[in-house]
């Protein structure tokens, strides 16, 4: 196995895969690049604010690359894309809600506002007045004015673009992937496409946003699990309060992809042509949603750590392409989790049973605390099921673009146990991170 063929001078993502300039989800999402661009901060709020501002400019882009695909568009592929761009407000609406949810205020005051949204609020004058494109300028323009109402502008604010390193954001949608080889033979460099496509740059900036927000969460998690070991038990629950209002939020976002046709994606997904009598191809398989080391990392943190099914799966198997389990990975194995936390917590109050604590003369601040991890770990199983409905609405039963594949994705859930197409002996089922308090419930009287 080898290190992944950098992009430039992006750094690396620590993974092991079997030919170096093979489409790699890391480098195509440009994710370790990514993560480098938000400044420091001093504690969670700062950093949601500063996700959420960033994720704000990546839907932006996405919105403007549609708008200017629609000059060459027919009447269908433009009211797809209008389509779209509705929906990417009405999740911009959601993300607003959220972070005024997380941040009654803006912690940050900021100088000027984003470029991109004067640029796109002067684009919608060139749309048609049909009745999608009046419903699309007007969801905008509700969300712009509720938008300006909350961030916080000052002349002695910190510099908009720079502080939020915007320039840089917007250049990383090239979605690098293996060079055109001829078929059947490795590729031997890395390129972008000559032109990028609205889907594809949307295809990107969807996962882009996952990878901010999974920032986001995975700072929660770590914080939560420090003051849990310092007794903080009703600020940890405010954070697990906190990352469940943005796993609400993702659980929406997931269902952007599915608003291309199969054929949109086809087209980008694998890309053939006949170079010199041969034919040639270049696509984003193998790569898959799977290598997000960040993912990884949060379950890791939030309780599978010790689960040997799991374990199996991260060491990896010789008839996959990536080794998934990184060097920051296995020292995170090595830490106690959000659950592993929380057990020490219950021991240091004396519950020799999980049920005590809900009992009548219960330990108020322990049940809630207990509430707030249940409803954590049931949105991390829906936003599985999420991501299951939505491949079967964009691709059907037909493998995904890595070598897991939808079959895998069903039987992590629990929804299926994988056919002949598997690679793991153990079924691959994840269990859920807080299994003592699902079983609590089996139990009451």
């Amino acid at each position: 196995m080898e290190t992944p063929a950098p992009w430039h001078t992006d750094p690396a993502c620590e993974h092991r895969v079997a030919c170096k300039f093979q489409t790699h989800y890391c480098t195509y999402i440009r994710v370790p690049k990514l993560l480098t661009l938000q400044p420091a901060s001093k504690n969670s709020d700062e950093l949601i604010f500063i996700v959420a501002a960033q994720a704000r400019e990546l839907w932006m882009r996405v919105m403007l690359s549609d708008l200017a695909a629609l000059k060459n568009a027919d009447t269908g592929q433009a009211q797809k894309l209008l389509r779209r761009d509705i929906e990417i407000v009405k999740l911009l609406d959601l993300q607003s809600n959220t972070v005024e949810t997380i941040l009654p205020r803006a912690p940050i005051a900021l100088r000027a506002q984003s470029a991109q949204l004067a640029r796109l609020m002067h684009a919608t004058r060139a749309l048609p007045r049909d009745e999608t494109a009046r419903e699309f300028i007007a969801r905008l323009r509700a969300w712009r004015a509720r938008d300006a109402k909350w961030m916080r502008v000052s002349e002695r604010g910190r510099a908009y673009e720079k502080y939020l390193r915007v320039s840089e954001l917007l250049q990383l949608q090239n979605a690098p992937k293996m060079d055109w080889a001829a078929v059947g033979q490795s590729p031997n460099a890395l390129s972008v496409p000559e032109q990028i496509g609205a889907d594809e740059v949307m295809f990107v900036v969807v996962h882009q946003a996952f990878e901010l927000w999974f920032k986001a969460l995975r700072d929660l998690v770590e914080r939560s699990i420090a003051l849990l070991f310092a007794d903080q038990v009703v600020e940890t629950t405010r954070m697990m309060h906190h990352a469940v209002v943005i796993q609400k939020l993702l659980a929406q976002q997931i269902h952007i992809p599915a608003t291309m046709t199969p054929h949109d994606f086809l087209a980008f997904r694998n890309e053939t042509k006949i170079a010199d009598g041969k034919k040639m191809w270049r696509g984003l398989s193998p790569a898959s949603g799977t290598e997000s080391y960040q993912f990884r990392e949060l379950e890791i943190a939030s309780g599978l750590r010790d689960n040997p099914t799991y374990q199996e799966f991260l060491r990896g198997h010789a008839d996959l392409t990536t080794r998934f389990l990184t060097a920051t990975q296995e020292r995170r194995m090595a830490q106690p989790s959000l659950a592993d936390a929380f057990d020490q917590l219950l021991a240091r109050r004396g519950v020799a049973d999980v049920i005590e604590i809900f009992a009548p003369h219960r330990q108020t601040d322990l049940a809630d605390l207990a509430d707030a991890l249940l409803e954590y770990d049931e949105f991390f199983y829906l936003w599985r099921v999420n991501h299951i409905v939505m491949l079967q609405r964009m691709i059907g039963e037909k493998p995904g673009t890595g070598y897991l594949g939808l079959g895998y994705l069903k039987e992590t859930a629990g929804l299926a146990v994988q056919g002949v197409e598997r690679i793991f002996t153990q079924v691959q089922k994840r269990p859920r991170f807080f299994e003592n308090l699902w079983h609590a419930r089996s139990r009451f009287k």
